[in-house]
């Protein structure tokens, strides 16, 4: 055999055109041998090509070389859906910036229009005194109305089951054996005094505070609990109490027609805030079970609760109705424990509308 009849190798890709799916990885296009690339341009890096392996078909849409993360797949190129989507959103968001941040007409979270909306358009809340809040969409707005609007009485002293704590661990203890974890439920009651928000506390003695609620029986809902044990602490009594310094609408004329206090009906439960635990016979109660404890003794649920515009509370005469400021309550668990000065971080997700 000659010399002359043997051809040699780069004389051959020469002559020959690439097969359709061979990508040059100079300049990442194909129709010539990369040895044969016009590009030569020595600083430019060599094109990374990227195949979809492991990503399923119908996850991927057509693309271009110059689309990001997009990768080789049968001589065409192609990128992963939800990559494609993240980057459209991303450039939208790019244009236009404040689009879904702000937030000014709302949709009702509930079947109250006027209890706690959500944002649903672009604008911002601005309140009574010209302060204009940002809302984001997901962003529930709660009605406040002033402390003002409600009036207070008393009525018949209403006193807890035990009268220690030592009595009342003893009856979870018998009860646990029986009916298993106790389930209690709390709501939080909120009105605003000077565009301020304030929660209502029950205050016994000098200064142990608690919020309305009480224990859910075997068999109810909790939401039911509540609403019944609100009517019981904070409704009309059945009659008036002899003696007692009940306020009338002769007494306070700003507040005619509050000479009912709302029925249970009316204890619109919005949303629950937060759910706590007690692991064990003992006064620590937790927002999650620790990770060693199986059998809870206690499980207690927090819910937002929607009041009137305008109403009476009848109050025992064993308790008083206070309403304390949220920055009073933040960090202040020496005072009001760890439920109740947790709860200006549970509501820092809400937007208060002061009316």
């Amino acid at each position: 055999m000659s010399m002359e009849s043997v051809s040699k190798p780069d004389q051959q890709e020469s002559t020959s055109t690439p097969p359709a799916s061979y990508i040059c990885h100079r300049c990442g296009n194909g129709g010539h041998w990369i040895k044969f690339c016009t590009s030569k341009m020595i600083s430019q890096s060599p094109v990374v090509i990227r195949k979809p392996t492991g990503i399923p078909t119908k996850e991927l849409v057509p693309a271009t070389n110059d689309t990001p993360g997009a990768m080789l797949l049968n001589g065409k190129w192609v990128a992963a859906k939800m990559h494609v989507e993240a980057q459209r959103e991303s450039e939208e968001a790019a244009k236009n910036p404040f689009k879904n941040v702000f937030g000014m007409s709302t949709e009702s979270e509930s079947t109250n229009g006027h209890d706690v909306q959500m944002s649903s358009t672009p604008g911002v809340h601005k309140s009574s005194n010209g302060v204009v809040y940002p809302v984001s969409f997901s962003q529930p707005v709660v009605t406040l109305y002033p402390l003002a609007n409600y009036t207070f009485g008393t009525k018949e002293p209403l006193f807890e089951r035990d009268t220690n704590i030592s009595q009342r661990f003893q009856r979870m203890r018998d009860e646990f054996e029986t009916t298993g974890m106790r389930r209690s439920v709390e709501g939080v009651l909120l009105v605003h005094e000077h565009n301020l928000p304030h929660v209502l506390l029950l205050q016994i003695g000098a200064s142990f505070f608690k919020l309305p609620g009480g224990e859910v029986k075997p068999g109810e809902e909790p939401i039911d609990a509540l609403r019944r044990l609100l009517n019981d602490i904070l409704g009309k009594p059945d009659s008036s109490v002899p003696g007692e310094n009940n306020q009338s609408s002769d007494q306070n004329p700003d507040q005619s027609g509050l000479d009912d206090s709302p029925p249970p009906s009316s204890w619109v439960i919005q949303q629950l805030l937060a759910q706590w635990w007690r692991p064990n016979f003992e006064p620590p109660q937790y927002p999650y079970i620790p990770a060693h404890i199986t059998r809870p003794k206690e499980h207690k649920f927090l819910y937002l609760v929607q009041i009137p515009s305008k109403a009476l509370f009848s109050v025992p005469r064993n308790y008083k109705l206070v309403a304390a400021p949220l920055f009073e309550l933040y960090d202040n668990s020496p005072g009001y424990g760890p439920i109740i000065s947790s709860l200006p971080n549970v509501l820092s997700r809400m937007h208060f509308k002061f009316v």
